[in-house]
C-alpha cells in the first residue's frame, strides 16, 4: 500500500536524523496535505483531515507504528510521520528540519534527482529572484542548508502591497526570463472558446507559488523558496496560482477581488511590450492550471471545484 510506504519512507528520514531533531527543531513539511514530521505540542496532533473511518484509521497506524521518539530539552516529544494526500500521487518526500537556534532550514532530499532538480532550479532563479542564502550543500548525503528568515503573517491591509511587490518582480522577469523555445500551442478543453487551439508563449516560473512558498519578512522583504516545480507555463501563471489558491485553500480573496477590481491591469495589459486582455490572460491560466491538476492526477472532485471558483471568477472579470 503506498500509504504504508509512504510512512516507512518518512520513518526512516526521522530515524537517520534523529540527532539532528535532538537538537531542538520545531518541524513541519506539509504539501496538499502530506505533512512529514510535527513537533508535538498539543493535543490537535494531525492535520485536520475529514474525520472518515479510512482517516481514522490512518492515524492509527501512523500514531502505533510509525512514530519515533526523541529527547528535547529532557522533554519528551514526537516526531511523527503522517501523510493525508488529496491526490494520488505525493509531489515529494523530502524532509524539511527548521533548527532556529542554527538559524537554518536543512533539506534532506528524497534521491539524487531530486537534490540535482533542487540545485539546478535554485542557480537558474536566483538570478532574477529574491532568494535565501544557500549556506551548505552536500551531494553526496543529498542534503542543503539554507539560512532561516523569520516569517511575518501579512495583514489584510498589506496583501496589495504583496502583490504588487510580486507583479513588479515578474514584470520585469518575464522581460528576461528563459522561454519555451518550441512552438507551444495550447487547446482549450475546460472552457468553450471560439477558437480552441491558441499559440502561447511559455516562461519558466515557480509552478507552486502559494503563500506557503515565499517569505514576507519583518522589513517588507519578500523571498520566494521552493523550486522543485518549476515548469514552463503561460504569462503570470503564478500570480494567478497565489491569488486563487489563497481564495481555495485560505479563504483569502483579497487577490480575487483586487484582480476582478482592476488592481492589476497595468501589469498584465503591458506584459512583455504586447497588449493582454485580463480576461483572455486570465482564461488561458484558468484552462492551463486545469491541465495540470489532470495530470498530476488532482481528484475529479476538486478539478470540478477549481473550475467552478474559475468559471465564477471569469464571469466576474467579462462584466469589468
Amino acid at each position: 500500500m503506498k500509504f504504508l510506504d509512504d510512512l516507512k519512507f518518512q520513518k526512516k528520514f526521522l530515524i537517520q536524523h534523529k540527532a539532528y531533531l535532538q537538537k531542538g527543531v520545531y518541524v513541519l513539511h506539509e504539501n496538499l496535505g502530506t505533512y512529514i514530521l510535527k513537533e508535538y505540542m498539543e493535543k490537535d496532533w494531525f492535520p485536520k483531515a475529514e474525520s472518515t473511518l479510512k482517516n481514522r484509521i490512518k492515524i492509527f497506524i501512523a500514531h502505533s507504528l510509525f512514530s519515533v521518539r526523541v529527547g528535547k530539552n529532557q522533554n519528551d516529544f514526537s516526531a511523527q510521520a503522517v501523510y493525508f494526500s488529496t491526490i494520488q500521487q505525493a509531489y515529494n518526500r523530502d524532509a524539511k528540519f527548521f533548527d532556529y537556534k542554527g538559524r537554518k532550514v536543512r533539506t534532506v532530499c528524497q534521491n539524487k534527482i531530486r537534490y540535482d532538480l533542487y540545485m539546478r532550479n535554485r542557480k537558474y532563479f536566483e538570478k532574477y529572484f529574491p532568494m535565501v542564502d544557500l549556506l551548505s550543500a552536500d551531494e553526496d548525503s543529498l542534503i542543503f542548508e539554507e539560512k532561516l528568515i523569520d516569517k511575518k503573517s501579512i495583514a489584510d491591509g498589506q496583501w496589495e502591497t504583496v502583490f504588487r511587490k510580486l507583479f513588479d518582480i515578474y514584470s520585469k522577469y518575464y522581460k528576461i526570463s528563459e522561454v519555451d523555445k518550441t512552438d507551444s500551442v495550447h487547446r482549450f478543453t475546460h472552457f468553450p472558446v471560439e477558437k480552441n487551439d491558441r499559440n502561447v508563449t511559455l516562461y519558466r516560473q515557480h509552478g507552486d507559488l502559494s503563500s506557503d512558498n515565499f517569505i514576507y519578512d519583518k522589513n517588507g522583504d519578500i523571498f520566494i523558496i521552493d523550486y522543485d516545480h518549476a515548469n514552463y507555463y503561460p504569462l503570470y501563471y503564478d500570480l494567478f496560482f497565489l491569488i486563487t489558491n489563497l481564495y481555495i485553500w485560505k479563504n483569502n480573496s483579497i487577490g480575487v477581488e483586487l484582480l476582478v477590481n482592476g488592481a492589476f491591469d497595468e501589469y498584465i495589459k503591458n506584459a512583455n511590450g504586447d497588449d493582454n486582455s485580463v480576461y483572455d490572460a486570465f482564461l488561458l491560466f484558468s484552462d492551463y492550471y486545469l491541465d495540470v491538476c489532470d495530470k498530476d492526477g488532482i481528484s475529479y472532485e476538486w478539478q470540478m471545484k477549481y473550475e467552478k471558483i474559475f468559471g465564477d471568477i471569469l464571469s466576474r472579470l467579462r462584466k469589468q
